[in-house]
């Protein structure tokens, strides 16, 4: 429901392995210049580093240690000037060598979703940064983080997408919560376009909350999963993200506020992102053997795909305006009905083109939308 994160090498080996300075500021630029003209100079680097580091530049520094880390493993100085960086600071970048050098326990995988072929990165839980510390809805302390980060080829970087925040009583499903959030992100991303991050790019926060009945909530880009030491099923788990992330993603259907839910964005996320999930693990069968996604996706659609069916066969034939004006149940499962059928018939972009029409629209906005060409 919708609610108000080697031994030193020389010349042209180093220039292929080494990444040029960041430009970031003219008052860096002496130093840039060195690195750039001769990057063995590990301690050239380190000041740069440390420059980069005392100016609030945390992912330019983070960078300039691990071309040192790649350079010479043994370098005590970048792996004590990295450590004490995430200590204040996660970066909300990375460069490729962090895969390679490897400063805390990560993991990665590959997932393809529609065409697209992504590459996903998720990190151990930390202890929370400045700010990161509490939620703003209802400012519960949550002292760990972990982080996931998206790989754009574009830019070269890892970029960070999802946080999850967690209490020790969060410790074993902060891993899960995080792999399946962004294996989310890359198939919605991948198959309509939608990216709720924003122009900014500002991470989604999971919040892992001991509190409140159990169930799940969202408020602009986070997603809070209540009491959490209530067992659930491995699948509910994927159902309750894949619901609340429908509802920050998609742009809206709303308006329905005789029912439970006003918003069916958050039901039609789930009815697609797990048969979108369910696809693109089937395409991998090594990544299925390690468990990627630890809850079990072919589980949540066996639940999904029968409930597409009966909302599709719903709204059967030519699309009825007076079915979709209402405010109750009948309305929304009918406008769900025809939204799955969009998706169905013309494929996720078709149906992302009519929602992007509609943004935050009732029913006949809806409908209004689906009509124009």
């Amino acid at each position: 429901m919708r609610r108000p994160l080697f031994a030193i090498a020389a010349g042209l080996v180093l220039l292929t392995l080494s990444p040029c300075p960041a430009q970031v500021g003219a008052e860096f630029a002496p130093l840039e210049a060195q690195v750039a003209a001769h990057p063995e100079d590990l301690v050239s680097r380190h000041q740069l580093a440390q420059a980069y580091a005392s100016n609030g530049f945390a992912e330019e520094a983070a960078e300039q240690y691990l071309a040192a880390l790649s350079q010479y493993r043994d370098d005590a100085d970048a792996k004590s000037g990295l450590a004490a960086l995430l200590t204040t600071h996660l970066p909300s970048w990375f460069p490729a060598a962090v895969t390679e050098v490897r400063p805390f326990a990560l993991e990665t995988m590959k997932l393809s979703a529609q065409a697209a072929d992504w590459e996903l990165l998720s990190t151990a839980s930390f202890a929370a940064h400045e700010g990161e510390r509490a939620d703003r809805v209802h400012q519960w302390s949550f002292p760990r983080v972990a982080y996931g980060y998206v790989w754009e080829p574009k830019a070269g970087r890892w970029q960070l997408r999802v946080r999850v925040h967690h209490t020790d009583a969060g410790a074993d499903l902060a891993p899960a919560a995080l792999k399946t959030t962004l294996a989310l992100y890359a198939v919605v991303k991948g198959q309509m376009g939608f990216d709720p991050t924003g122009e900014w790019k500002t991470p989604i926060d999971v919040w892992l909350a001991e509190g409140g009945p159990p169930g799940a909530h969202s408020a602009g880009r986070s997603i809070y999963l209540y009491a959490i030491k209530t067992p659930r099923a491995p699948e509910e788990w994927l159902r309750e993200l894949a619901h609340e992330y429908g509802h920050i993603a998609l742009p809206g259907l709303g308006g329905f506020t005789k029912t439970d839910d006003a918003w069916a964005d958050g039901e039609l996320g789930e009815l697609l992102f797990v048969k979108w999930l369910a696809a693109a693990k089937a395409d991998l069968p090594a990544v299925r053997e390690t468990g990627w996604l630890p809850w079990p996706v072919s589980a949540a659609e066996d639940v999904a795909r029968p409930r597409r069916e009966q909302l599709i066969a719903r709204a059967a034939g030519k699309p009825d305006p007076r079915r979709m004006r209402g405010e109750d149940v009948k309305a929304r499962e009918y406008v769900l009905g025809l939204a799955l059928r969009v998706e169905a018939e013309r494929g996720p972009r078709g149906l992302a083109e009519v929602l992007a029409r509609c943004v935050r629209g009732t029913g006949p906005q809806f409908l209004a939308a689906l009509e124009k060409r």
